[in-house]
């Protein structure tokens, strides 16, 4: 106790304080706590729950608030009765809905003696920085030895500037006296026990976010610029069409900014939904904190508006002359299928003046044949004039119909139907001139009869 005065009298120092526990420096003690009026059932073991022993002045030094009751006294020695202190947490799982003042429990399982609730403190964090609220409770230092001491020392001035002193200062009082560690508060934070985890955690993530923001910003990039590519003719006939730039910045800029908006909806329902499963890797900000939600999202807004205005700004320098030299070639990819149904035709022609030639020639051998074997006076004139006709009649190959038609061929039927799809696939380009329709010989026409 005499350290603890006499460090508190240093020059710069605001308060001193003792412990046998720094929070989030170690293991603190555990007890079996019995509730009086609240015997442990019967083959049921007794809570435990964490404890500190503590000095007078912790609590003004650690600046922890006390919600009720009082703190300790230097009258809370080993002849007073025995007090504690609680947390809240405590408070609300042993008294829910009732005044914990004056309330007692024993720290042994339920054997004697009973300690005396006097005061509720603001909940803290005792082991790590991610723990969730859990019961905790304060002992005067006086009424239970702790071999193990921590001295907290609040400042006004640089901690650093007191370390010397104060190792003189114990030195001086207590020369066989050992000191484990020296470090500030925030050097002790940023341990294993703190923010370290955190901290990595926290940078690995923002290493991801910036992946995935340069990821979203390239795509959206890429939309909108490849949009803008594909709709050069529209712009190039709008501008030609009186247009301005204004008017086309907005039309290609809106289309990117339909995207991010939806995008950053979507992105912050799932945000909302993820964050409800990492309560334990959040700590200091709600999971639900709205300055955080809308500063990210104006900060992917802003982003993602940048690289659609990009292509945006490009789409309106585009010259009207490039749209129309564009539509140009346009035309000529469309025009393919045109001359290829230009070309089918031309082969479908000669394939008819081929067989118009073949039949031609068959008929005009059979006409000769049949006019030798008329006109023939001897046998044997006869007779060569029919094995003439026998041998023309092998050759010929009549349909007799209402009308000879060319699809009796089904060279002509496949000749015929590529034109005809290929009038169908260049429906959305060029539609070519349609060729006359051939009226049909009426149905009353009369057969062509061969006879030998």
């Amino acid at each position: 106790m005499e350290i603890q005065a006499r460090v508190g009298a240093l020059p710069g120092v605001q308060s001193a304080s003792l412990a046998s526990y720094v929070p989030m420096g170690g293991f603190p003690s555990k007890a079996a706590v019995s509730i009086e009026g609240h015997p442990i059932p019967p083959g049921q073991q007794a809570p435990r729950v964490l404890f500190n022993c503590i000095d007078p002045p912790y609590f003004k030094t650690m600046r922890i608030a006390l919600l009720l009751g009082r703190s300790f006294t230097d009258l809370d020695n080993e002849s007073g009765p025995l007090v504690a202190i609680i947390n809240q947490t405590m408070a609300n799982r042993f008294w829910p809905r009732e005044d914990p003042i004056g309330k007692r429990f024993n720290m042994k399982g339920g054997r004697e003696p009973f300690v005396e609730v006097v005061g509720v403190t603001s909940n803290g964090k005792y082991q790590t920085i991610g723990e969730d609220a859990q019961p905790f409770f304060y002992v005067p230092l006086a009424q239970n030895f702790a071999s193990k001491r921590a001295l907290q020392i609040r400042t006004l001035i640089p901690p650093e500037l007191l370390v010397a002193p104060v190792k003189e200062l114990i030195a001086l009082l207590a020369a066989d006296l050992s000191i484990m560690d020296i470090e500030t508060m925030k050097q002790s934070l940023e341990g294993a026990l703190g923010f370290f985890a955190f901290r990595l955690a926290a940078t690995l993530a923002a290493a991801l976010g910036i992946m995935g923001l340069i990821l979203a910003v390239v795509g959206v990039y890429g939309v909108v610029s490849f949009a803008a590519s594909q709709r050069t003719r529209d712009i190039g006939i709008r501008m030609a069409l009186g247009a301005n730039s204004h008017d086309i910045l907005n039309l290609v800029w809106l289309q990117g900014v339909r995207l991010v908006i939806a995008g950053v909806v979507i992105g912050i329902a799932v945000a909302w939904a993820l964050t409800r499963a990492m309560t334990h890797l959040v700590a200091g900000i709600s999971t639900s904190d709205p300055v955080t939600y809308i500063t990210v999202a104006i900060l992917l807004a802003g982003v993602a508006l940048l690289a659609c205005w990009i292509p945006a700004r490009r789409a309106m320098k585009v010259d009207p002359m490039v749209a129309l030299r564009n539509e140009k070639s346009v035309a000529r990819v469309t025009g393919n299928p045109l001359k290829r149904r230009h070309d089918l035709i031309l082969n479908f022609v000669e394939t008819v003046k081929g067989y118009a030639r073949h039949e031609g020639g068959t008929l005009e051998g059979l006409t000769q044949a049949r006019a030798l074997a008329v006109n023939a006076k001897t046998v044997a004139e006869r007779t060569e004039a029919q094995n003439a006709l026998t041998a023309t009649m092998k050759v010929l190959f009549a349909v007799v119909e209402a009308c000879p038609d060319l699809k009796a061929n089904q060279n002509f039927m496949a000749l015929q139907q590529n034109p005809s799809s290929l009038q169908g696939s260049s429906s959305s380009g060029c539609r070519p001139p349609q060729p006359r329709c051939i009226r049909r010989p009426p149905d009353s026409a009369q057969p062509l009869l061969l006879a030998g």
